[in-house]
């Protein structure tokens, strides 16, 4: 339909799932493969699209949210709650503040946050590897017929490297050495780092 009504290339098919559900971190890593298509401006478009994702889902989600509150239909949020003022402010009451990581390794050895960003940089290093193969067996085998890999960008690859990781400590981190809270402290900078529009380059 966009095609024929609107007059859209063939590619702007794509901007639902890359801007509208995969967000601004996607359109983001999909600017290359928007450049190869010669159809630059998707990523532009993209990120409309994440921006009204994001929007609407924060204005219609509240909106629901409060449906559910005033109808009863929530078990979490009633209509007596009263939310404190640092609740209000986004922040964590000093008497409910945890730790956002625990030292598993000694620091004079290793420091804890370099050795937990070090695994997250070997599932983008299997990622990549992963990719680079998948490319260079394209290149020798199909590629003057159909060109796949070459057009896939590194961030999905990258979340099959993160599995194998996640495997692997599964399997062999007897110690536990891996601090769930620290990974999780480093996966919520990369997404603000990635899906934050400011550090994506403007046209």
């Amino acid at each position: 339909m966009l095609g024929p009504v609107f007059g859209l290339p063939a590619m702007a098919g794509t901007l639902i799932e890359i801007g509208f559900e995969g967000g601004h971190g996607t359109a983001a890593g999909m600017a290359g493969t928007f450049e190869e298509f010669n159809f630059p401006e998707g990523q532009d478009l993209a990120l409309g699209l994440a921006t009204v994702g994001i929007l609407s889902g924060i204005v219609c989600g509240i909106a629901l949210i409060n449906w559910g509150v005033r109808t009863g239909k929530t078990t979490e949020l009633r209509t007596d709650a009263t939310p404190s003022v640092a609740e209000r402010a986004g922040l964590v009451e000093k008497e409910r503040r945890r730790s956002a990581g625990t030292l598993t390794v000694n620091p004079s050895s290793i420091e804890p946050l370099t050795l937990h960003f070090g695994l997250l940089a070997v599932a983008v290093l299997i990622g990549w590897l992963m990719l680079t193969g998948l490319q260079w067996v394209e290149q020798k085998l199909w590629a003057d017929s159909l060109e796949l890999f070459a057009h896939v960008p590194l961030f999905p690859i990258a979340m099959i490297g993160g599995i194998i990781v996640q495997a692997l400590i599964q399997a062999f981190d007897r110690e536990e050495i891996v601090d769930v809270q620290m990974i999780e402290r480093l996966q919520g900078f990369s997404l603000d780092v990635l899906s934050s529009p400011p550090w994506v380059p403007c046209r």
